[in-house]
């Protein structure tokens, strides 16, 4: 009887694992946008004019969103102080290019915070997007008008969407940087 050999796999660090399940973590994140970019192909918006701004204000007004407004406020203010430790980091990290094991963890720190940044703002488009959807009764001529004219389409034409489609668009309307620009000057 002759003894098989088994060859063990050499063992990942802990580092490894953890590169490995940020590049997986990409990679299903790269999946998910190709897939909301297909679904939104057709309906690709314009950048928003003053005009909009009105109906965006009156949507606003009708879903009374100052408390939403407030907490973007709160939440924008803990970004910039968290994207000004990940501004320290790297400047401690780029200084600091002796100490390779020092420098990862820096830059481990540094994609860490702006994971978190990313994670907050989708947070509140995402309880926006909520809102609109509970009260898409109140809003929707409003809501529909004013997507029709973004994506150059009939109001009938936005009724009519497939609704996985409807939310991917109230949700990437309401990432727009314009309104990011617009929420900067106001507040």
């Amino acid at each position: 009887m002759s003894k098989s050999k088994v060859t063990e796999l050499p063992k990942k660090t802990d580092e490894e694992l953890k590169q490995a399940q940020e590049a997986a973590e990409k990679e299903r994140q790269a999946a998910k946008e190709a897939k909301v970019s297909a679904k939104l192909a057709a309906y690709p918006m314009r950048e928003l004019e003053s005009d909009d701004l009105f109906e965006v204000l009156e949507i606003c007004e009708r879903l009374n969103v100052a408390d939403l407004v407030i907490e973007f406020l709160a939440e924008r203010d803990k970004s910039s102080i968290k994207a000004q430790q990940a501004k320290g980091l790297a400047a401690i990290a780029a200084k600091d290019t002796e100490n390779l094991s020092k420098v990862q963890e820096m830059q481990s720190k540094i994609t860490d915070i702006q994971n978190e940044l990313s994670e907050s703002s989708f947070e509140i488009i995402g309880k926006i997007v909520k809102l609109v959807l509970s009260n898409i009764s109140i809003i929707r001529p409003e809501l529909n008008g004013l997507l029709a004219k973004l994506t150059n389409k009939t109001v009938e034409d936005i009724g009519e969407m497939k609704l996985v489609t409807y939310v991917l668009l109230i949700k990437a309307f309401f990432a727009k940087p314009e309104l990011k620009e617009l929420s900067d000057l106001l507040f």
